[in-house]
Formats: C-alpha cells, structure tokens, sequence
C-alpha cells in the first residue's frame, strides 16, 4: 500500500483528489493536511509516508520551502509538486530542488494523477538505490572556478556522484596506474578539453589504446570546440557536453547514461564469452545434449555434435527433421514415451529407451529431459541429454545370465551364494541360500540378523571378518 502525505489547503481539491485516487487506486492511503505546519507535524510523527503530494501555494508559505526541508533531512519519501496554470517554470526549478515529478491542475489532471504517483515514487526508489552505489568519477579540471561550481552542483543535485579532482591528464594516468596496481578503481572519467599540457584527446589515447581501459568518458569543451568533441567521440568518449547556460543540469545525466552504456557492454561481452565456453563445452561432451521447441511447432533448436557419433545422424539431419527424436525410438519402447506424454512417466526422470542408428544398429540409451514452461503452464521446450549406455546394459544383461546360472549351479549342488549390499546394510541371498534357511526366494535379511545364523562361537569372529571388510 502507498501512504500519501497530501498537503493542499483547498478542501474541494482535496475531496476530488480523494475521490479519484479511491476509484482508480483503492490501494492507496491519502492522509490530507492544509498547512506547512501541519505537514511539518504529520512528518515528525511516527507513520511513515511513501509519498508527498505538496501544492505549490499554501498560507504559511510555498510548497518549495516544505520540498527543501525534506531534502534537507534526508526524509525517505518521493515528492510531486502540483502547480496551477502558469506556474510551470516554478515547477521545473522544483525539479531542480529535488522533487520527483510536478503536475499542473489543468482539466483532466485527476485522472493522470496515478500514473505520475507510481512513476514518482519509481523514480525516487532508483535514485535512493543509486546512492546507495555512488559514482566514483575522476574529474580532470585546472580551472578553479569551474571545479567549484561542478562540486556544488553535485552536492546539491546529485550527491551520489563522487568527485576526485585532478589538474591534469599526467594526474590522471598516474591515478589510474595507482589503481591498477592497487585493485581500486574508479567508475569513469570527466575530462575537460583544454587541460595544460596533454589536452583530452591526447590523453583519452592514451586511456583506449595504451593502457587499454574502457573506462566510460564524458568530455566538457568550451564553446567553438566543438570539431574537438566529435573528434573525442571517434577516439572512444561516450559522451560530451559543452559549457553553456545549464550545462550541469545534464552532467550527471551524461555522467550516468556513459557509465550504464559501459556496463551494458561489459556485460554483453561477458555474456558471450560465458556462451562461448559453455558452447564450447556442449560441443565437446561425448553424450549428446539438445533443447526441442516445442511450441508453436515442435522443432530441435539445437544438437550438439555428440548425435553424430551416438545415431549416425547429424546434428544438421535433425534440424531438418523435427520427429527424427520419435523415429529413431525403437519401436517396441515407443510406448513409453506416449506414457511420458500422458503423464504417467515423469518427463524430468530418467528415460531407458532403444534407439536405431542411422546404420540400423540398436543400441541402449539413458534420457533426461528438463520440461520448460511458459507463465499460462504451457509447454514449450525440452532440454536435455542422452548418453549410450549400451555397454553398461550388455554388462547387466550378462550379470544377470551368471546369476541365473549361479542359482542353478546352486540348486543342482546344494550351496548357495550371498553378497552384501553396505549402503543398506542388507545382505542378499542366492535361491538356494534363502531355502537352506527355510526363508523363500528373494529374502534378504539386515547383517545383524544374518551373522545370528551363525553358532555362537562363530559370530565373533564373522563379525570381526566383515567389520575389516567393510572398511
């Protein structure tokens, strides 16, 4: 819920306002108060506010003054100025004070009211989030005059940039040397154009191609530099402002829009060196890994070379025939995936399944499938690997034919056979070992009980034995 502080000394605005905000914002609570001094009271309090909604001429004073002292204090709320007709460059300059947003009462207001709330308060959340994460920007400036009014203007309009001043371009390189050595860092650099010695340009060469750093940089030039400015931007700046009327008004803009733009580029080459590796890695794997659209048409996005070895089939083959993952399923098994369909198989468990190679070779394979979904549940893709386990099922089938002879050796003979599985501390016992004990086929008792069938002097020493086997 947002808690609005509205400070208006015309009850009519008032009840519209609250009329408004209750049709189209139930969820908003307008506390309405008349006066400075009663804003003043109502912020003191304990409630908390999110927003104040403040009109610019009030009868103890203006709406600016209640604007500034909540700056001032550092009161954690965003703030709208309303304004009536012809009040609009009074608003801008509230702007510059620090409110959020301002809005005129002209006809139709009320019904923008809402939006301008939400963007507001938006807006102040952004700012509280970037001071938290202030700019650290290396300011390279000779000029006295000019240092001290950028200094100011930061302070006051911008507190979450932090200015480290230098004179010159030698400062500058020998700063951001200190910082390499050092691991410190600073988040980009403002340079003026005509610093002594090396000018920016010179020194913004040095920065890109010498010390290879891609550091957002904003350039100011003075009036007729211009050409300089451009000449800035094709040697790497990000952005340049010249020195006229208001021109630190856009500086923290500019400040801000340089260094969002770097990390938005360091992020991207980060993003594509991490789906290079990964890529790298999928194309090396020896199972085969795939991701299967499946809406609005059931298609292989990818397949990693691995298919080729595994099916016969590449990876190109498969794009090009989107069921080539039903018919390579042998047909005696096809059966569980329509199960998996239905649901009676969970789609993200493991899949045994027989598949013909291109050669028409069946080999044994293991799937695991990850279903992905849209935000109405719908299923639109399948990630996933599958792997041979061809020799792994030759090896089982070939342990369960010994065991089959085993039993019957152990029927024919009269002895038996037993194991011990530890991870359940059971122990298995052949056929003919459960029938020597009178238990039926397929018992397996836990280790305590099968060492009791042992006489007592026995079981000390089996004990003993299994305990020394076991670890």
């Amino acid at each position: 819920m947002m808690r609005i502080l509205y400070v208006e000394d015309d009850l009519r605005d008032v009840d519209l306002l609250k009329r408004e905000l209750a049709a189209q914002m139930p969820e908003i609570n307008v506390d309405a108060v008349s006066s400075l001094s009663q804003a003043r009271a109502a912020l003191a309090a304990a409630q908390h506010y999110d927003l104040a909604l403040i009109d610019l001429q009030l009868p103890d004073g203006s709406g600016l003054d209640m604007l500034a002292e909540i700056r001032y204090k550092a009161l954690p709320l965003a703030v709208v100025i309303l304004t009536g007709r012809g009040d609009e460059q009074t608003a801008v300059a509230a702007l510059k004070t620090g409110a959020n947003d301002y809005l005129v009462k002209r006809q139709g207001y009320l019904s923008r009211l809402p939006l301008v709330l939400e963007a507001a308060l938006e807006c102040f959340k952004a700012e509280a989030s970037r001071m938290e994460q202030p700019l650290k920007v290396l300011y390279a400036e000779h000029n006295p005059v000019d240092i001290e009014l950028t200094r100011r203007h930061m302070i006051r309009y911008a507190p979450y940039i932090h200015l480290e001043v230098v004179p010159t371009a030698a400062a500058v390189l020998e700063r951001l040397t200190k910082d390499a050595e050092s691991g410190g860092t600073v988040d980009a650099l403002l340079l003026d154009y005509r610093l002594p010695g090396t000018n920016a340009l010179e020194l913004l060469k040095l920065v890109r191609q010498d010390y290879n750093l891609d550091l957002p940089v904003v350039l100011i030039t003075g009036q007729g530099d211009e050409e300089a400015a451009i000449q800035a931007l094709r040697l790497g700046a990000n952005n340049y402002l010249t020195k006229q009327s208001g021109y630190l008004f856009q500086l923290p803009a500019a400040l801000e829009d340089a260094y969002h733009r770097v990390e938005l580029l360091r992020n991207q080459a980060s993003l594509q060196e991490s789906e290079e590796r990964y890529r790298r890695l999928a194309e090396n794997a020896q199972d085969i890994i795939y991701r299967i659209n499946m809406f609005p048409e059931r298609h292989f996005e990818y397949v990693n070379p691995a298919a080729t070895a595994i099916t016969g089939y590449t990876p190109e083959e498969h794009y090009a025939d989107p069921d080539l993952s039903y018919k390579l399923v042998h047909p005696d098994d096809r059966h569980l995936l329509a199960q998996v369909a239905e649901g009676k198989l969970l789609p993200d468990q493991p899949l045994v399944l027989r598949w013909v190679r291109k050669d028409g070779k069946v080999i044994w394979t293991e799937q695991r499938n990850v279903p992905l979904y849209d935000k109405e549940g719908t299923l639109i893709a399948l990630e996933g690997i599958a792997r041979d386990i061809t020799e792994r099922k030759e090896a089982e089938e070939k342990l369960k034919s010994n065991y089959a002879l085993l039993n019957l050796a152990g029927k024919t003979a009269k002895f038996g056979g037993w194991s011990v599985n530890l991870a359940e501390n059971r122990v298995i016992w052949s056929d003919e070992v459960a029938a020597i004990h009178d238990k039926p086929a397929g018992y397996s008792p836990p280790v305590e009980e099968a060492i009791n069938y042992y006489i007592p002097p026995w079981r000390e020493n089996i004990t003993r034995v299994f305990t020394a086997c076991a670890e």
